[in-house]
């Protein structure tokens, strides 16, 4: 799932600009400005999306841990 996220999010991003953008982008160089636009503004959205899924599974990961529970008095070998 995270390798998918960046082309994702990307994609969603370029096809936001390119198609929503007012006025519509003249020719293909002006498309390729809003391609550059699209990709800086969608970068620190992946960083952050990156981010939440690693903090996640750190999380699942420390709570999959198996315990080890010493009741109260009981002495070590």
């Amino acid at each position: 799932m995270i390798p998918a996220l960046p082309p994702f999010a990307w994609l969603v991003a370029a096809g936001a600009e390119l198609l929503w953008h007012d006025p519509p982008y003249a020719d293909a160089k002006a498309k390729a400005v809003g391609l550059v636009h699209a990709t800086t503004h969608v970068f620190p959205v992946i960083l952050i999306a990156l981010a939440a899924m690693g903090l996640v599974a750190a999380v699942a990961a420390v709570r999959a841990r198996p315990r080890t529970h010493h009741p109260r008095g009981a002495r070590r070998a």
